[in-house]
């Protein structure tokens, strides 16, 4: 339930007061409030009697602008205490609604760890091991929830809801846009869930299994790269998952199955995607063959740079002149032995010759010219002009002998370059190396 609201004046103190009804102060020693979602906050707690921790959540009139959360929260309650799954907290009790109490409070065990979302905002990011192992945990709980009779549906996957414990056990939480899915599929329901990670048809009211598939799959994207779904590369309506993981090969097509924008490119099943999920053994071989592509690539575009910033030797002005100054005198002595025949052919044999020594370095410098200018063009393409007029003000800044400016310069050309290899950042390795 994506949506935060300012609250009623008065709102708070309502919530507090509920917490300190009797059927609750009586079991229950009050912790930390845990969050707050639109229209109802969680608090952790402790229960006297077991001293198992525990998730209250409290709803009060005060903090709710139309009947329809009151009946998603009891929902919520009435769906929570059939489930049993080592994947879902487990359900402790409910507590309606007193005379003059317009409060109404559910009890849960409390799930141990943190959430994805706080662990992405200290600059976590899944490992493609995690990664496996964390699709393959949310996906038994979705195999479990959708194979109910009726199939419960989530409806709001996303980092929030997914609290991962130390020892890697990962737990669903927040039922709070559940559905008992007893309608039809054609009819429409209410439009809930969190903006990046609500499936397309979720904004018609339509909900299905795939439903749950697709924000398990953004999920995934956004702990794998540390990119909120709203900023991750798209072609057309879909999710670019090529662009947005290049290096984990086979999980790339699963992963892209996942975040269709249309439900029937979606796996049928959240069984299904779980058989089709790929080890994570397999996943590590193809990453090992995917960098080594990637250091390939590399180097050849580190020879691409040397090549465009290597320095044409400069053109030997002295043999030149040599050459043309025994050309012309060569030729003067030609023209005076005119009437010698054969003297006149060695003369102008030599003459020649100097002709020779004077072209020749003319067209070596202008072909090694052509091929660096063809190799600047061709450089240009790749990492994009302005990177490439950055790496030559970094050459430049390196024969003046200016550290500041070569440090800017290279940091400009890293930053610009738009190759997909990442050329710039090889080459500088590579220099760094030699």
């Amino acid at each position: 339930m994506g949506r935060s609201l300012a609250w009623p004046q008065g709102a708070g103190r309502a919530v507090s007061e509920a917490l300190e009804r009797p059927e609750l102060a009586a079991r229950f020693e009050l912790g930390s409030m845990l969050g707050r979602g639109g229209f109802a906050v969680t608090y952790a707690a402790r229960e006297r009697s077991t001293g198992r921790a525990v998730a209250i959540k409290v709803l009060s009139l005060h903090t709710v602008d139309h009947w329809r959360a009151v009946e998603l929260f009891e929902r919520e309650v009435r769906v929570l205490k059939h489930l049993d799954h080592p994947g879902v907290p487990r359900y402790v009790d409910f507590v309606a609604p007193g005379e003059g109490e317009p409060t109404w409070a559910l009890v849960q065990e409390l799930a141990p760890g943190r959430s994805l979302a706080a662990r992405l905002a200290e600059g976590w990011r899944a490992t493609p091991d995690q990664l496996v192992t964390l699709a393959r945990q949310v996906l038994e709980i979705l195999v479990y929830l959708h194979e109910l009779h009726p199939p419960v549906l989530h409806r709001d996957v996303k980092p929030d809801n997914l609290i991962l414990a130390d020892d890697g056990q990962v737990r669903l939480v927040d039922f709070g846009s559940v559905r008992d899915r007893l309608a039809r599929e054609s009819q429409l329901g209410s439009v809930v869930g969190t903006f990046g990670y609500m499936a397309p048809e979720l904004l018609q009211g339509r909900a299905t299994p795939r439903s749950d598939l697709y924000g398990l799959g953004v999920t995934l994207l956004h702990v794998a790269t540390g990119t909120h779904p709203a900023d991750l590369p798209f072609r057309g309506l879909a999710v670019d998952v090529g662009a947005a993981l290049p290096e984990l090969g086979p999980l790339r097509g699963w992963l892209a199955r996942l975040v269709a924008p249309d439900p029937g490119d979606r796996f049928a099943s959240a069984r299904e995607a779980l058989a089709a999920l790929p080890r994570a053994d397999a996943l590590g071989e193809a990453i090992e063959d995917a960098a080594a592509r990637a250091d390939a690539d590399g180097e050849r575009s580190a020879d691409a740079i040397d090549r465009a910033l290597s320095d044409v030797a400069p053109l030997s002005w002295s043999t030149v002149l040599v050459g043309a100054l025994a050309t012309a005198v060569l030729g003067l002595l030609g023209v005076e032995a005119a009437g010698v025949p054969a003297l006149r052919a060695v003369v102008y044999t030599f003459a020649v010759g100097g002709a020779f020594l004077t072209l020749m370095p003319i067209g070596q410098w202008l072909d090694a010219s052509g091929k660096r200018r063809q190799a600047q063009l061709d450089l240009a393409r790749v990492i994009g002009r302005p990177a490439f007029r950055a790496l030559r003000r970094m050459r430049r800044a390196e024969r003046r002998g200016r550290p500041v400016a070569v440090a800017r310069h290279r940091a400009a050309a890293l930053a610009l370059d738009r190759s997909p290899e990442r050329a710039v950042a090889a080459w500088l390795a590579r220099s760094r190396r030699d």
